[in-house]
């Protein structure tokens, strides 16, 4: 069955996706919205590590994760990067590209990083100041 994506904060509607791979999509895309706002909070206290949530693909997961802030930007330089819990690393649909200290970087691939460049926060943002 297919359905509808939509981008909640901008009210776009994306084109369809089977269910599955909608269920197994939003979280670590609502982990990232979520860690975009703790790293902006972050940056006006001028700390040198953050605390995020991890940004895998279960949506029960609410694991806290501290990352260097530079880890942090150097995954958000691209749209296809989120920040796990090594140990969440799942096979098929991401690969590992850094790890250290028990965290992880994975890239997605195929659909979910085609989902990943379009609901990119960093790059609304830009779009956003862009036309302002």
């Amino acid at each position: 069955m297919a359905v509808r994506s939509q981008d909640a904060a901008h009210g776009k509607v994306g084109r369809s996706v089977s269910r599955g791979a909608a269920r197994s999509i939003r979280p670590f895309l609502v982990f990232r919205q979520l860690n975009e706002q703790l790293r902006l909070l972050s940056e006006e206290l001028g700390h040198g590590r953050l605390e995020i949530v991890c940004e895998c693909d279960s949506a029960q997961c609410l694991a806290r994760i501290t990352v260097p802030v530079e880890m942090y930007e150097s995954a958000r330089r691209f749209p296809t990067r989120f920040v796990v819990r090594a140990d969440h690393v799942r096979d098929g649909g991401e690969r590992c590209v850094e790890e250290r200290d028990r965290v992880a970087v994975v890239e997605k691939v195929g659909l979910d990083a085609q989902l990943a460049i379009r609901h990119d926060p960093r790059r609304s943002r830009a779009q956003g100041e862009r036309s302002a």
